[in-house]
Parts: structure tokens; C-alpha cells; sequence
């Protein structure tokens, strides 16, 4: 029997921060889950990678995982106040990091991973859309950069088995073009919503 007669279980987690119940809720989470993907820790990163503050991500569950990080972002002009935004976390067990490649994304609500099992490749996308502004007139040029940078990077591998993960920030009772909008990608890239 090899490692892979079994299924892969992926896990979703919005934790809203990465506080001490977040990260015994997480430690939990990664008890059943081979891959975890975690949306907006919060957590910014400091340019002296000697004192990295997403490495409190890596020494709390690095014994027995590895994973990629994105850190929260700051706004430019509250730079010395409040908190950042967002941040991601795909996490998955040791065991899995012969099969996992980093797949490239500069916008920071994206982060995608490519794992070549060997029954068959999977793309996991970790991300966050913006929120829904419950406006007809409002701007949705963020939402319409991020659904772009996502579908360029289904594009690019042009597989069929990818796993979108995260926090959509949608409610598709409500019809506006924010939500409008999310539906009609999901439509156009044929994907399933679960």
C-alpha cells in the first residue's frame, strides 16, 4: 500500500487573526487535515528576517509541517498604527513536500500551490476576495485583479483539478455585481462551489 491509497484531506480556516484560541484551533485543524489553508492571520512581516514575525507560524507547526506564507499588509499611510490586512498560510504535512512547487503571485490575497501527486496534480489556490460592497455603484477593480491573477494561474497549468480555498467574502442570495460577478467566473472556469 503506498501513501497515496488513501484520500487528502484539505481544510479551509478564516481565522480572523492569530490569537491563542486560532492557534490551538489551527494545531487542531492540521490533527485530521493534510492541508490547511489559512486566511487572514494578520500577521505582518518585518524587514529583518532575523526577527520575522510569520516565523512564530513556522516554530508552532513546523515540527511536523512545512508551508508557504504570505504577511498581512499594511496600508502605506498608517504605517505606524493599526493593523495589517489579510495574510495567508497554506500548511500541509512533511510527508507531502516532495509533491508541493510554490506557484508565483504577486497579489497578496493569492497564494497557490501545486501538489504533482501521483495518482494526480492538484492546484490548491489559498486566497481572500475583497469584501462584498453591497453597492451598485462601488469599484471593483481589486475584485476584478484578483479573479484575473487567479484564473492566469489555472490558465497557465491548464489542469482540471484545482481547489479554490478561502474566504470569498459572498453571499450569493444577494444579487448585486460584486456577487454577479464572483458567479460568472465561477461559471466561465466551470468550477463547482461546495
Amino acid at each position: 500500500m503506498t501513501e497515496f491509497d488513501r484520500k487528502i484531506s484539505i481544510c479551509s480556516y478564516n481565522s480572523t487573526g492569530f490569537g491563542l484560541a486560532v492557534q490551538n484551533y489551527a494545531e487542531k485543524l492540521l490533527l485530521f487535515s493534510d492541508i490547511l489553508c489559512i486566511q487572514k492571520h494578520f500577521i505582518l512581516d518585518c524587514r529583518d528576517k532575523k526577527h520575522s514575525n510569520t516565523d512564530k507560524i513556522r516554530e508552532l507547526y513546523g515540527d511536523k509541517h512545512d508551508m508557504y506564507l504570505v504577511p498581512a499588509v499594511k496600508d502605506k499611510t498608517q504605517v505606524s498604527r493599526g493593523r495589517g490586512v489579510g495574510g495567508l498560510a497554506t500548511i500541509w504535512k512533511k510527508s507531502l513536500t516532495k509533491y508541493v512547487t510554490k506557484l508565483d503571485s504577486k497579489n497578496p490575497r493569492v497564494q497557490a500551490s501545486m501538489f504533482n501527486f501521483p495518482q494526480c496534480p492538484i492546484v490548491v489556490v489559498n486566497t481572500y476576495f475583497p469584501c462584498d460592497p453591497r453597492s451598485s455603484n462601488s469599484d471593483l477593480e481589486e475584485l476584478h485583479n484578483l479573479l484575473n491573477d487567479i484564473e492566469e494561474i489555472i490558465r497557465d497549468l491548464n489542469l482540471s483539478n484545482i481547489m479554490l480555498c478561502g474566504d470569498l467574502n459572498c453571499d450569493f442570495e444577494r444579487e448585486n455585481r460584486f456577487t454577479i460577478t464572483i458567479a460568472d467566473w465561477i461559471k466561465n472556469l466551470n468550477l463547482n462551489v461546495l
